[in-house]
């Protein structure tokens, strides 16, 4: 079975991390399988010998690109099991409720106005875009591979910050050139992550650049 994780891929979604051989229990009998991570949060499993997937993958509907000349695919295969290991959506239910509150509408408008519509959200002409868990999220470079236990677990390790996608304008970018980028990713998946053992620090900017 020949499978394309990604469609026409817009999202630097490749794969950053090595297929794992391991041996399942599935419909009552011990299957060798490879088990496939990906940034987006999906396991991509296979039975080794035949390689069909061991649970159907269904090609569904996904936000359409605005950009002139842009032709993205119209669907993206999704894993029916098992589920996604990664958060596949950020809405202003999902701000940081430990920040102030003017700073809290601050990112809810950011949220609002941005386009986001899920982990297949192509970038756009008008707006800025919300990729999550993006390109830096899931099972991703300089993150632990995968885990294997003799009890037929698997242990995927990953990250899951969201990231915005600047709509460039000349002005912006002085903006953004007159500020600090390396301390804007942390003031912003600060703010965005309810992380109760930690606060966001006051000398930070409030933007992030990708």
């Amino acid at each position: 079975m020949a499978l394309s994780v990604v469609h026409h891929d817009l999202w630097d979604y490749d794969l950053t991390t090595g297929p794992k051989l391991l041996t399942i229990r599935h419909d009552g009998k011990m299957v060798d399988v490879v088990a496939q991570p990906t940034k987006f949060g999906f396991l991509y499993v296979f039975d080794r010998v035949t390689g069909q997937s061991l649970w159907p993958v269904e090609e569904r509907a996904v936000p359409q690109s605005d950009m002139p000349g842009e032709h993205s695919w119209p669907t993206q295969p999704f894993p029916t099991n098992p589920p996604p290991y990664a958060r596949q959506k950020f809405t202003v239910d999902d701000i940081n409720p430990y920040v102030e509150p003017e700073e809290k509408e601050r990112l809810r408008n950011i949220l609002l106005n941005a386009r986001n519509e899920g982990i297949f959200t192509p970038q756009t002409k008008d707006r800025d875009q919300i990729g999550v868990p993006g390109e830096n999220g899931g099972a991703n470079w300089g993150v632990p591979p995968p885990i294997l236990r003799p009890e037929c677990f698997m242990y995927v390790l990953m990250t899951r910050p969201p990231y915005i996608s600047f709509r460039w304008t000349l002005g912006r970018f002085r903006q953004w050139r007159s500020a600090r980028p390396s301390s804007a990713a942390t003031r912003i998946r600060s703010q965005l992550f309810a992380v109760p053992w930690s606060r966001p620090r006051s000398d930070h900017v409030s933007s992030k650049h990708n």
